[in-house]
């Protein structure tokens, strides 16, 4: 019979790269799966700081409004948004405060 080692065992990945799982571990994409499309990793860095900020209202204990939730799910789902594609000019900065404002109400 295998024997589970536990979760610690099994970290690879962002998490592994980043130290760790969940809040307080500096990783905000600790359990994110890896995306199909690369992400503009110079975008993703100098937004960090607010899409940190947005991934801690999302994991605050409670409902969260319905209308964030789909802000975020389109951002992170459509591959030719800012996160993916160097030719979006969109403001990634200013889609990632809209959707955390739309968390708070």
């Amino acid at each position: 019979m295998a024997r589970d080692a536990g979760p610690a065992a099994r970290r690879t990945g962002p998490a592994a790269a980043c130290g760790g799982y969940g809040r307080g571990t500096g990783c905000w994409l600790a359990a994110a799966p890896l995306p199909r499309i690369p992400l503009r990793l110079e975008r993703v860095c100098r937004s960090g700081p607010l899409l940190a900020e947005l991934a801690g209202r999302l994991a605050e204990p409670g409902p969260v409004p319905v209308q964030g939730v789909a802000m975020v799910s389109h951002l992170l789902a459509d591959g030719t948004g800012p996160l993916y594609r160097a030719a979006c000019l969109d403001d990634l900065d200013a889609i990632i405060e809209r959707a955390a404002h739309a968390l708070t109400c």
